[in-house]
């Protein structure tokens, strides 16, 4: 399984690399619970302060080293999709946690499932997504991968706020591949 979350809530300043919030630092804490006792062989960043810093406390927690994979270079959407494919192949069959940005992780969730998925909205901060691969990537086709979304990290952040969680009465697979074709509609 490969989880992808956007990072939590940043401030407006500086601009160039902003860090997260006091709501960012409460939603990055919240992760840890999000994913439960998920064992993650590795997480990865960018190079930002805000996906670094929302990943800290879950490595922490699990004593891991957060990987920095930098995006670099003139293609940004070229270079995050090749990312995704290489931690499809390094991480098979562990789980692993990526923390990313409105404009990547969804070119890293389509590179990976064949699906096309639009940026995340400016505010959107409040979903896991989770690609699971059932075959090595070398080995696989289309249909041999599923994504997924969660609420559990939205429950978190609720349940830290105290406020009531309603599920979501729809299937998971059967939300994301409706979210997947409004996307690209």
């Amino acid at each position: 399984r490969i989880y992808f979350v956007r990072h939590a809530e940043k401030a407006t300043a500086p601009a160039d690399d902003p860090p997260l919030t006091e709501a960012g630092e409460t939603r990055a804490e919240a992760l840890v619970e999000a994913l439960g006792g998920e064992r993650l062989h590795a997480i990865y960043s960018s190079q930002f302060a805000r996906t670094r810093a929302t990943a800290a406390p879950i490595a922490a927690a699990q004593g891991r080293e957060v990987t920095v994979l930098p995006i670099e270079g003139p293609d940004t959407e070229a270079a995050v999709r090749a990312q995704a494919r290489q931690i499809a192949a390094d991480s098979f069959p562990y789980a692993v946690l990526v923390v990313g940005h409105s404009n990547t992780i969804p070119h890293m969730i389509s590179e990976l499932t064949g699906e096309p998925m639009a940026d995340l909205g400016d505010f959107e901060y409040d979903g896991i997504y989770v690609v699971t691969i059932s075959e090595h990537p070398s080995q696989r086709t289309p249909d041999d991968v599923r994504v997924e979304a969660t609420r559990r990290y939205i429950e978190a952040i609720d349940v830290i706020r105290g406020e009531a969680f309603e599920p979501d009465t729809e299937e998971p697979q059967a939300r994301i591949r409706r979210n997947l074709k409004e996307s690209v509609q």
